[in-house]
């Protein structure tokens, strides 16, 4: 799953919500972290992984949204760190629990340790098991920076 093209529109958001919230040279990792494992368990809570006591199936469109909110703080920290030529390298795990659990380990280390790439890595393939494809994320993507744009022309944002 190559990410790179939503990069450049990622930066155009932050420095859009950063503006109009005059954080301008701020610098949020620790907060972006922290919203990143929201967004990440908000995904897991939607696809029901974990739930082994329950009999609903995940809704795929309302999965897709919450994997697609944590792709943005990812993508945005990356920006922040400056990643440059990243290539997704399969972490080889494959249960979706011990993915996200070890996905939040690295996220919280995320401010200091800078592994971003991993915390990459492992995110696709956390998109990647729970069946979605490259073009579903990128224009998923698309459509909720349209509606980013729109809250924040509307200052509801």
């Amino acid at each position: 799953m190559n990410l790179e093209q939503l990069r450049p529109i990622q930066k155009q958001l932050d420095d859009k919500i950063l503006e109009q919230h005059g954080l301008t040279e701020s610098n949020l990792s620790v907060q972006k972290a922290s919203a990143l494992i929201c967004e990440l368990w908000e995904c897991m809570n939607e696809s029901k992984v974990f739930k082994y006591w329950s009999v609903k199936k995940p809704n795929r469109d309302e999965l897709l949204e919450e994997y697609v909110d944590s792709i943005h703080f990812a993508l945005s920290l990356a920006n922040d760190i400056g990643l440059s030529d990243y290539e997704y390298v399969d972490p080889g795990e494959n249960d979706l629990n011990i993915l996200a659990i070890g996905l939040t380990n690295m996220i919280t280390r995320l401010p200091v340790e800078k592994n971003i790439e991993q915390v990459l890595n492992y995110l696709i393939k956390l998109g990647y098991q729970l069946g979605f494809t490259e073009e579903d994320v990128i224009n998923e993507y698309y459509n909720k920076n349209k509606e980013n744009h729109a809250r924040q022309e509307s200052g509801t944002y």
